[in-house]
């Protein structure tokens, strides 16, 4: 019976320590998820208020020294913005590496979108 109560303790106590070893992973999983989603989100409200200085400066709202300092800001904090998303991305497996690719277009393109549109605000206004 004594054996049987020796095997169960130590086997309890190789759980209690290889536990955390399995909780960290997953905590890290969850982590890198909820970091890239904040990312996503900054990069989506840095744009928003990138137009919204772009509208109130065509409206006569903000002087053009005001605008180009706070258009030259927002544009910084967006490079900051998705060099980390993209460092996030280089921390991931090789395998997903198409993924990765495929995403990296993707903000390239709608960076690309967003500042064509800006300029050609500009040249109208």
């Amino acid at each position: 019976m004594a054996i049987v109560i020796d095997i169960l303790l130590l086997a309890l106590c190789g759980f209690l320590v290889i536990y955390p070893f399995f909780i960290k992973s997953t905590d890290e999983t969850k982590r890198t998820a909820s970091l890239k989603e904040k990312l996503l989100r900054d990069k989506e409200a840095i744009f928003k208020t990138l137009s919204e200085i772009e509208f109130d400066y065509h409206m006569g709202k903000i002087a053009r020294e005001d605008y180009e300092e706070l258009k030259s800001r927002y544009v910084k904090e967006a490079s900051l913005v998705i060099k980390a998303y993209n460092e996030l991305l280089k921390d991931k497996k090789q395998s997903n590496l198409e993924d990765k690719t495929q995403v990296e277009r993707d903000i390239e393109k709608e960076i690309e979108e967003e500042l064509k549109r800006l300029r050609n605000k500009k040249r109208r206004g």
